[in-house]
């Protein structure tokens, strides 16, 4: 109940509310018995949530410490590499200059807690390689490894990143979180200056969603991960300068987000494709445009 509170109060925006709910959740948290470990890691891993959405950084990152040193007196590696990843939250964020924390982060150690967060999910993983939470734990961490590496300008390391969390996200059937990752992967590629490469990987990671929809009864996910791969298709089609492209994708990403009731989206998703459209009427109305030259 307690937990339900908190994360309301954080989902309306009540900071403060948040803050004083999450103190008493706290209080309960310490006193649970040595059985309720799941939800004593909970506790806590809100109490980095809440600091990091206050804005108060080096808080997020005492909490996050704390997490990280109450699973290693359980010895759970799971839980380890679960808080390994929240640090590598925080320092990304210290690191993007995000939030009114006094001491500034670097993408190498945002990228440092990432890889350990990855090796101690997979030595949990190592010895129970069903557990779901273990492997969106590792695939989370090599998509926050991957953003790090973008940042760093490893846009080869970045790709086998985020390569091996969509295949683990595709595995799981998170198909968000792979949206995710595959916008990594597109990203590398363009600052690798090879659009056309991520371009192919995205038409392809469509054509897997579209078939194993087929067989699913789980429709919405699925329209709304096919709508964010057009998403980044119509992107990538703009990066090209190839706003045709870039305008058909936009439509059919802004179709399924009517289907699904996402009207804001949608909307914007209009606009955008106008926008195209016009750019591309203007290239066939300029004489000195190549376009009007064929």
């Amino acid at each position: 109940m307690k937990l339900a509170e908190v994360s309301l109060s954080l989902g309306d925006g009540r900071l403060s509310d948040a803050v004083e709910q999450a103190k008493d959740l706290r209080s309960l948290a310490t006193e649970l018995p040595p059985s309720e470990a799941h939800l004593h890691t909970v506790c806590l891993s809100l109490q980095v949530t809440i600091q990091i959405a206050r804005g108060a950084l080096d808080d997020a990152m005492r909490a996050s410490m704390e997490l990280l040193a109450a699973a290693q007196r359980r010895q759970d590696k799971g839980a380890e590499g679960g808080a390994w990843l929240r640090i590598a939250e925080v320092h990304r964020h210290r690191e993007m200059g995000i939030g009114g924390g006094v001491t500034s982060s670097t993408a190498e150690e945002t990228l440092q807690a990432a890889e350990r967060s990855a090796d101690l999910h997979r030595d949990a993983a190592s010895k129970n390689d069903r557990d779901q939470e273990i492997q969106k734990g590792i695939a989370s961490a090599l998509v926050e490894a991957g953003r790090a590496c973008l940042r760093l300008g490893r846009f080869r390391q970045s790709i086998s990143f985020a390569s091996e969390a969509m295949g683990i996200f595709r595995r799981l059937g998170f198909l968000h979180r792979l949206t995710g990752a595959l916008d990594v992967e597109l990203e590398a590629h363009r600052g690798l200056m090879e659009p056309m490469i991520g371009l192919q990987a995205a038409n392809h990671e469509l054509q897997l969603l579209r078939e194993s929809s087929e067989s699913s009864e789980s429709s919405r996910g699925f329209s709304q991960a096919e709508a964010e791969i057009l998403e980044a298709i119509a992107r990538t089609h703009g990066s090209l300068s190839e706003p045709l492209g870039a305008v058909r994708n936009a439509l059919l990403a802004a179709d399924l987000r009517k289907e699904i009731q996402d009207e804001a989206r949608m909307s914007k998703l209009n606009i955008i494709a106008y926008r195209l459209f016009h750019r591309k009427l203007s290239l066939f109305r300029n004489p000195l445009s190549p376009v009007c030259a064929l």
